[in-house]
């Protein structure tokens, strides 16, 4: 039921902007904004709480105006500052807290042969990847207009980041989404699976990336991690499967 009114919702949008002849007409960056909230609907009533997607308030500005008029007294969404940066905090996020999943491993490998184990896996041979950095906040990435993945009530995000390198004088094309890769991060003896994500730079999810000779893309994993972990990054791991088969663990930091 969910899924049709989804369904519905994304086609009458569709028609109130393309079935008036030429009265409305929209930019190309209005057209993406709209395609991806259509997206962003369809995708969110579908695949329940095994994903998370955040459309940034592109008209925060009217929001803000409307919500300084309001005399009746009703409270209004305030943003969450993360960064500098204004967002519209989420009104659908799960609320349920991640559990652990099983015991932090205890044999950590050096990162580079980890990342040469997980590039096979991923079908990136022409690449080379190496882990760069592991952030954490309210949501990821942060700025505005940009699709986020938001927190989970009483959680905190931690993204771990990672650079594909084009070291060729040709092109190549990323695409990791049929591979078998996941991802455990290990904080304080536990560990916790990897999001499911429609951000395009999620490693595991990427679909036909062009990488120009010699570029650098940044892609991520992001994780879930009830929020009594904030000050536990120190010592975290993280570790990569293939096919249900753990290939390699190395510490973040």
């Amino acid at each position: 039921m969910k899924k049709f009114v989804a369904v519905c919702i994304g086609v009458g949008l569709m028609f109130a902007l393309t079935g008036c002849g030429n009265d409305v007409k929209l930019s190309r960056e209005e057209n993406d904004l709209v395609a991806e909230y259509i997206a962003g609907v369809m995708l969110k009533h579908s695949y329940e709480n095994q994903w998370e997607y955040e459309k940034l308030d592109a008209l925060k500005k009217q929001n803000t105006a409307a919500g300084d008029k309001n005399s009746s007294g009703s409270s209004t969404v305030s943003p969450t500052q993360s960064a500098g940066a204004s967002n519209t905090t989420p009104t659908n996020a799960p609320t349920t807290t991640p559990k652990p999943i099983e015991t932090q491993p205890s044999n950590v490998s050096d990162s580079g042969a980890v990342m040469n184990s997980m590039k096979e896996a991923l079908g990136l041979n022409m690449a080379d990847i190496s882990y760069t950095a592991v952030l954490s906040g309210l949501r990821y990435p942060e700025g505005e207009y940009v699709v986020s993945v938001p927190a989970n009530n009483s959680c905190i995000l931690v993204a771990v980041e990672f650079e594909i390198k084009n070291p060729t004088a040709v092109d190549i094309v990323a695409d990791t989404s049929s591979s078998k890769v996941t991802m455990k991060l290990g904080m304080e003896g536990t560990m916790f699976s990897k999001s499911v994500t429609i951000l395009k730079n999620d490693i595991t999810r990427l679909k036909q990336v062009k990488i120009g000779a010699g570029q650098v893309y940044t892609a991520c994993a992001v994780f879930q991690v009830p929020e009594t972990y904030a000050d536990s990054l120190e010592g975290a791991t993280l570790t990569i499967y293939n096919s249900g088969n753990a290939i390699g663990t190395m510490k973040l930091k």
